[in-house]
């Protein structure tokens, strides 16, 4: 099936596993993720570096996933309810979510096996 013409749905797995490797192997990301949950008054601030230089990719990102549940509605996988925008931040605020998992575990093995199986449940 394609989610998004030209893509199959397993390149949308592989983007959601490549997405997440990236973003945990940033230094940037560590450092302001770091900041601003264990810094002090002042550092927090440098945590804006991280929303600023994240916001265009969240936007770039919102606006695939509003395309694969356009898309996931015309070939059957979603139907008719589901509304893209809504989709599109759901998924958003999820996959972040489990950015914050990655930044406070103890064990970054099992938490990654853990994620990409959770993909391979999700992206079937």
């Amino acid at each position: 099936t394609e989610l998004i013409p030209g893509k199959s749905v397993e390149a949308f797995r592989s983007y959601l596993k490549k997405r997440m490797e990236l973003i945990v192997s940033s230094a940037l990301f560590r450092g302001c993720f770091h900041l601003k949950y264990n810094g002090t008054p002042n550092d927090i601030g440098a945590a804006g570096i991280l929303i600023g230089a994240r916001r265009d990719f969240d936007e770039w990102e919102k606006e695939l996933f509003s395309r694969i549940c356009l898309r996931g509605r015309e070939v059957g996988i979603f139907n008719s309810n589901i509304n893209p925008k809504d989709f599109a931040e759901m998924f958003e605020m999820l996959l972040k979510g489990v950015e914050t998992q990655f930044f406070i575990t103890k064990d970054m093995a099992s938490t990654r096996a853990t994620y990409n199986e959770m993909v391979d449940f999700i992206i079937k």
